[in-house]
């Protein structure tokens, strides 16, 4: 894969009541990424621990810290 730096790659930062409704966010973070194609990228935790912290883009769900 080509290497890209990370300068400017998060300057589309919203707030994440931009992404979703406040009564469905759970432990998210409070800012997501904004990508092209009004896709959206954000972290999400269900346990408060490490192992169960996805990261969430439009439909996709990533375990980046999967213990197993």
């Amino acid at each position: 894969m080509t290497y890209q730096p990370l300068e400017d790659q998060f300057d589309g930062l919203v707030s994440i009541l931009d992404v979703m409704e406040f009564d469905v966010i759970g432990n998210c973070s409070i800012k997501a990424v904004q990508f092209t194609g009004n896709e959206y990228g954000y972290l999400r935790a269900t346990d408060w621990t490490l192992g169960s912290v996805t990261y969430v883009r439009d439909d996709m769900v990533y375990y980046p810290f999967d213990l197993d």
